[in-house]
């Protein structure tokens, strides 16, 4: 599928054409960034990637991971990222797409550094992003707007209660299925479109333990991206650690939650069952009208 995808890609030479996918950032082999490269067109590729700070990008990165069956707390999650090697799933996820190094190493060795674009992104410019991407398809200024619709996300208090319950899913070995359609499409979705209530907190920032370590690797990203010699959209610096406050321990594991989120998360799972009862519903009763028909 990919060969021929790549085909229709070469044969568009009129046009310009932009590929986006999370994919090509988790690429570990060398081999595979070639094929990338020769089969679209070593001619006309330019590969963009987006460095944000990890600061902000850990937390996140934990809570989505949360989202999709992750058990382990904040602190836990930290510490086989940080402190773990390659034979730790969570650190070779996570760094595979984040090192700026070893990400770049996979595409320099068949592109030119000036056909590699870095954008750091701003959190207090949200128009970035689009702008680069105008200017490197040809796009009229303004053209890209960002969505007003974002991945909104939960507080600390309801991403606890969604871990607890991903232990409970694990435990009793309910099925995946089950997972996306009550969790993901219930429980989640209605915590996510209902913001936040009184006594949740944010994911908090990094603790004690955490800080000189992160410190360290966002150093040595600044460092690494003036080496290679890349293009660099935005201002490194941006992903420099800032003084700030570590994070209390009760904060990294709060064991209370609102009475509002605590509805709305079994609120969500009963839609999607009501939802399911529904659908089924009329199934069957689509069958008893074709059975109905077909005696008649």
């Amino acid at each position: 599928m990919w060969d021929e995808f790549a085909a229709g890609v070469r044969a568009r030479s009129d046009v310009r054409v932009c590929l986006s996918t999370e994919d090509f950032g988790r690429i570990r082999s060398k081999e595979r960034s070639h094929k990338v490269v020769t089969d679209l067109g070593a001619d006309r590729l330019h590969v963009i990637a987006v460095a944000r700070a990890y600061h902000r990008l850990m937390p996140s990165h934990w809570q989505e991971r949360v989202k999709s069956h992750e058990r382990r707390s904040y602190d836990e999650w930290l510490r086989e990222l940080l402190e773990g090697d390659d034979s730790h799933e969570v650190h070779r996820s996570f760094w595979t797409s984040h090192d700026v190094e070893y990400m770049a190493s996979r595409w320099l060795d068949v592109l030119p550094p000036d056909r590699f674009t870095l954008v750091v992104t701003d959190d207090s410019d949200r128009d970035l992003l689009p702008r680069t991407f105008e200017q490197l398809l040809g796009l009229p200024a303004g053209l890209l707007t960002p969505s007003e619709s974002t991945n909104a996300s939960l507080s600390m208090n309801a991403v606890e209660v969604l871990r607890r319950v991903n232990h409970e899913f694990a435990e009793r070995q309910w099925p995946d299925r089950e997972y996306v359609r009550l969790i993901q499409g219930g429980m989640v979705r209605e915590l996510q479109s209902a913001g936040r209530s009184d006594g949740d907190v944010a994911v908090p920032a990094l603790p004690g333990w955490a800080r000189p370590l992160v410190a360290e690797r966002s150093e040595q990203r600044v460092e690494t991206i003036a080496r290679l010699g890349i293009n660099v959209v935005g201002d490194p610096s941006c992903l420099l650690l800032p003084d700030q406050a570590a994070a209390d321990a009760a904060d990294l594991g709060p064991d209370r939650v609102s009475v509002e989120a605590a509805a709305l998360a079994v609120s969500g799972v009963v839609l999607r069952c009501a939802a399911a009862s529904a659908g089924a519903h009329c199934a069957a009763e689509g069958r008893q009208a074709a059975r109905t028909v077909r005696l008649a």
